[in-house]
């Protein structure tokens, strides 16, 4: 810490006055860090913090008295430390430890290597069938699933009213997986 002082102050008064004052209240600001947080490597960080804020307001503290330095040092040190506090709260907040996490807290990020085979075989399946769906059936499904169209403009599409889409898109699901299901019947 007096390494930093020599480095930080110019003027050897400032430097020297700064040096006392540290040595005089040191152990006040570790106690006064060491209240609100038992972390050693942060004391010894907040209280280096506090120094360097301390280096400016060199000429205030000349003329004050000692008690008044005392309460201006535990001001000092127990605003840090809360802001440091705060600073790590909001840290913690936005991260978390993978160890710390329980397995069923854990997202996958994907299905898994089983469900990608299904959803693959599903797909050769609707592809195998799909020419023997009615153009209306294709027609839904691949605005709704594939493109993403509302029922609104599926509706304008067909010609009918946005209310009976669903219940057109429902039949259509049914007669595609009635299809789908005959065809693996056929194959087994």
């Amino acid at each position: 810490m007096l390494a930093l002082l020599s480095v930080a102050i110019e003027d050897p008064n400032d430097r020297e006055f700064m040096t006392q004052f540290y040595l005089q209240y040191e152990r006040l600001m570790y106690a006064t860090v060491l209240k609100r947080l038992p972390d050693q490597e942060a004391a010894k960080d907040i209280v280096q913090e506090c120094v360097i804020k301390l280096i400016p307001r060199i000429p205030f503290l000349r003329r004050q008295e000692r008690c008044i330095n005392a309460c201006y040092v535990v001001s000092t040190v127990r605003n840090t430390t809360l802001n440091y506090i705060r600073k790590q709260g909001r840290m913690a907040a936005k991260c978390s430890s993978l160890e710390e996490q329980d397995e069923q807290d854990v997202v996958m990020p994907g299905p898994s290597l089983d469900e990608q085979i299904l959803l693959e075989e599903q797909k050769d399946h609707l592809m195998q069938i799909w020419s023997n769906l009615s153009e209306e059936d294709q027609l839904l499904l691949e605005g709704k699933y594939i493109l993403g169209y509302k029922d609104a403009e599926l509706a304008d599409m067909l010609g009918c009213k946005k209310n009976s889409i669903r219940m057109k898109l429902t039949r259509a699901r049914r007669r595609a997986f009635q299809l789908m299901t005959e065809e693996e019947g056929d194959k087994v």
